[in-house]
Parts: C-alpha cells; sequence; structure tokens
C-alpha cells in the first residue's frame, strides 16, 4: 500500500496518505484524504486528462520512477497549457498511477 505525501505551494505537508496500488494522484487526494479532499486538486474531468485540475509537481526523487507522460496522449496538451507548467515536474495527477514501489512518493501543489 503506498503511501503519497502532499504539499502545498510553499512546500509544507498538508498530509500524507495510504491508498490502495493503482490509485491515481488525483483519486488519493480526492477519495482518500482525511480532509475530504487535499486543496488544490479539483479534478473537475474525473480523471479524464482534459482540465488540468489536479495538476501536480512530483518530486525531484520521484519523477523518473513513475510512467512518463504520454507524448502523444491529452496530458501532454493539456499540461502546456495549466498556470505554472514546468517541463519537468509537471503531471496530471490523474495520469500517475501509483503502485507499492512508489510508497514515499511526495507531490506538491503548484
Amino acid at each position: 500500500m503506498p503511501k503519497i505525501t502532499f504539499k502545498d505551494k510553499q512546500g509544507s505537508i498538508i498530509e500524507t496518505v495510504d491508498v490502495p496500488a493503482d490509485t491515481s494522484v488525483m483519486e488519493a487526494a480526492r477519495f482518500h484524504s482525511s480532509k475530504q479532499y487535499i486543496p488544490g486538486i479539483e479534478a473537475v474531468c474525473g480523471g479524464s486528462a482534459i482540465c488540468g485540475t489536479c495538476h501536480v509537481y512530483v518530486d525531484d526523487a520521484w519523477i523518473n520512477k513513475i510512467e512518463p507522460v504520454d507524448e502523444n496522449g491529452p496530458e501532454r496538451t493539456v499540461l502546456e497549457y495549466v498556470e505554472k507548467y514546468n517541463e519537468t515536474k509537471s503531471r496530471c495527477g490523474c495520469q500517475v498511477i501509483l503502485h507499492d514501489e512508489h510508497d514515499g512518493i511526495e507531490v506538491q501543489i503548484p
């Protein structure tokens, strides 16, 4: 069961959440947080990678340990239009699926 730590814009921890394997970062924020949801992750489209409202920065230590952005998929297009896009860290949380090997991953709300 992976743990994910959510950080705010300043880098302070909002919450660390245990989630079942095969849960997305967006689902962890919306459905597994004790706070009802993680502020800054609205997930308007529900996980379709078409809105960018689950935009997160994946911590540098983890960015190469997750599945990369599909260069031909909708996530790449959406990310190019989100506010505070960072070419190396930005991801749509709905497209980052957590597995046991991601235990300890950290993401920040831009």
